[in-house]
């Protein structure tokens, strides 16, 4: 099927939500093209889920009214160069972006995109198709590469030079040459771009199940060390007998090892795949899922080992509380990007704690109590964080690492999870056999600090089994009191 063809079937596919606003548009005397992403996607064989419209006059006040008339959101996303956005929930979500077209012609607008993919135009009336294609941008579609329209494009807007990344990554395409050497230069700037920009790109990244191809590309370029500055320390920094990496290479690794195992879950994970894919599926700001913060994690888990690489007179390499400077640095990434709250708590929680499921082994596996602490610590983190745990294991096979060792922290990870599914089946709002008024009044304890304490000891016993009645409880306060040394009794 050729160009022409592709843009015929393309078209008459279209939905009437799309048909309809075209037509209206049409029937107002606007003269109206097709462009970018829907273009693209219809010479690529792909379905038109949204919609780019230029117009050629200011499109805003016409937009507005015909959301109003049909009953669909509406926003204006950029005043001044009038670019507004058309919201519709039937028969899915999708949006209709209207602008004014820039410059005096179709192909003056063309020329400041980025990409020759996405610089065609279609414009068509009743049976009457016109495509412009000023750039090659069809023969490029047909040959897989990406090239730049303009390089002043780029560098006055820096954080384009990400989209090459990202449309590399989603539609298979080769990068040009070209399109490569420019990124050596715009990428300098992007330190002086919005962090929420930057962000914004990096969403659409992560979102792919092959993120790690992306994020590798990036470093071979050098984009990596201007958006993710903290892990540039990481390169080079040696590790102890239980890796085969360097902290950077193995952190790359971890985000590799995350999305393969998603990917293809390993047969002893595999009873736990329904809550895991929905947990990680789960949107927790503005369409930023779990699982996408998770490979930032992944990414960040040890950026403070740099920072705390030490080695005694034997040669023997520790990173002791390393995660705590690795969590300040994700604090300052979730800054930079200005991150929802959401997704920089689930991080900081994420990377403070990633080592504690496989340092809790012993004699070959998990305690409960480990399990308990582990997942009233993280909440709805702690399934994320395991998946993560066991990533950061899969990228550690240096010497020290046996077959043993790998199926103990399998057994930690089922012990972890197993565990936090019994939690979740438990009835919702549970009470504890007596209560902090009850342990005041029993044993002569002022209000404060201590009573939280005692009620969290409390309810760690009783899902542990150790503590069921009030009798029960009340001996368990005492001994925990006397251990105290008879603490304000």
């Amino acid at each position: 099927m050729n160009a022409d063809q592709k843009i015929k079937t393309a078209i008459k596919s279209l939905p009437p939500c799309f048909t309809d606003a075209i037509n209206h548009f049409h029937n107002l005397g606007f003269k109206t093209w097709l462009v970018g992403g829907a273009v693209r996607d219809a010479l690529m064989g792909k379905e038109m889920l949204d919609l780019d419209l230029v117009f050629d006059r200011n499109p805003v006040a016409a937009a507005s009214q015909y959301a109003r008339d049909s009953g669909l959101g509406f926003a204006t996303l950029d005043e001044e160069r009038k670019i507004a956005r058309i919201v519709g929930k039937e028969p899915g979500y999708y949006t209709i972006d209207v602008a004014l077209m820039q410059g005096d012609s179709i192909e003056e607008d063309l020329g400041r995109r980025d990409f020759t993919l996405n610089a065609i135009a279609l414009f068509w009336m009743g049976d009457d198709i016109n495509v412009t294609d000023p750039h090659g941008g069809i023969d490029d579609i047909g040959d897989n590469i990406l090239r730049p329209v303009f390089r002043e494009t780029f560098i006055k807007d820096p954080v384009r030079i990400l989209r090459i990344y990202r449309f590399a990554l989603t539609h298979g395409l080769v990068i040009a040459p070209e399109t490569q050497r420019l990124t050596a230069y715009a990428q300098k700037l992007l330190p002086d771009c919005p962090g929420e920009r930057i962000a914004n790109e990096l969403y659409h990244i992560l979102k792919s199940p092959e993120s790690y191809r992306a994020f590798l590309q990036m470093s071979k370029d050098g984009v990596l060390d201007y958006i993710f500055p903290e892990m540039t320390g990481m390169r080079g920094v040696t590790q102890n007998h239980w890796h085969h990496l360097d902290v950077f290479d193995h952190s790359m690794e971890t985000l590799l090892k995350l999305e393969e195992t998603l990917s293809q879950p390993p047969p002893w994970l595999s009873p736990f795949a329904a809550k895991i894919f929905a947990t990680l599926d789960e949107k927790i700001s503005f369409g930023i899922t779990r699982g996408m913060a998770l490979k930032l994690a992944a990414l960040y888990h040890d950026t403070g080992k740099p920072g705390h690489r030490a080695e005694d007179p034997s040669g023997k390499v520790t990173f002791i509380e390393h995660e705590k400077l690795s969590e300040k640095f994700t604090g300052k990434l979730a800054k930079r990007l200005r991150l929802p709250g959401a997704v920089t708590s689930g991080l900081s929680a994420i990377v403070l704690n990633h080592l504690r499921p496989l340092n809790a082994i012993s004699e070959g596996k998990i305690s409960p109590k480990a399990c308990y602490r582990y997942n009233r610590d993280l909440g709805e983190w702690a399934v994320p964080a395991s998946i993560l745990c066991y990533a950061d294991a899969l990228a550690t096979r240096g010497p020290r690492v046996t077959d043993e060792r790998r199926r103990q922290e399998e057994m930690a990870i089922i012990d972890l999870l197993q565990f936090i599914e019994h939690e979740e089946a438990k009835p919702a709002g549970g009470r504890l056999p007596v209560t902090g008024k009850d342990m005041m009044e029993k044993f002569n304890i002022p209000e404060g600090p201590l009573i939280g304490q005692l009620l969290e000891t409390l309810r760690e016993a009783v899902s542990m089994g150790d503590v069921s009645s009030e009798g029960e409880a009340y001996r368990f306060i005492d001994k925990i009191l006397e251990e105290r040394g008879g603490l304000n009794r």
